[in-house]
């Protein structure tokens, strides 16, 4: 959710805690001003974020504009993924006719080959996933 966060307060120049809220919503996840709202002040405090309040649609709001580190930060996961993708792309396919698998591969116990470690961190929780923001998440095959 964070990385989201970062991402539509970048994409539109600054929001505000109720058009996040309406943001990620359509983005699947289901939040409150319960989770967002502590969720902007460590952001703040991580010198993520940076606010001021001001007057929107007749009310005063608490509005965010992304800092410098923050567009590192965003630099870096755009990075991170495009590096991800151009070594899945550049990975050998699995072969139809001897039912090899790409290096790296894991397989699942379904017949399905599940992406090795290496491949499978990730940086947050799916939208909708349980477990909060987790900082990394290694893929686990479920039995």
């Amino acid at each position: 959710m964070r990385s989201h966060v970062l991402r539509l307060t970048a994409a539109g120049g600054s929001a505000h805690g109720a058009s996040l809220l309406r943001s990620l919503t359509g983005l699947g996840y289901e939040v409150t001003g319960g989770v967002l709202y502590p969720t902007l002040r460590r952001m703040e405090a991580e010198e993520l974020l940076v606010s001021e309040q001001r007057v929107v649609e007749g009310t005063i709001r608490r509005v965010y504009r992304v800092t410098a580190r923050a567009e590192q930060v965003l630099a870096e996961e755009r990075r991170l993924v495009m590096e991800s993708v151009r070594e899945a792309l550049a990975a050998e396919p699995p072969s139809r006719a001897t039912g090899s698998r790409a290096a790296g591969a894991v397989d699942d116990g379904a017949g399905a080959p599940a992406p090795s470690s290496e491949v499978a961190r990730g940086e947050l929780d799916p939208p909708g996933g349980k477990g909060g923001t987790s900082v990394s998440r290694v893929y686990t095959p479920r039995s």
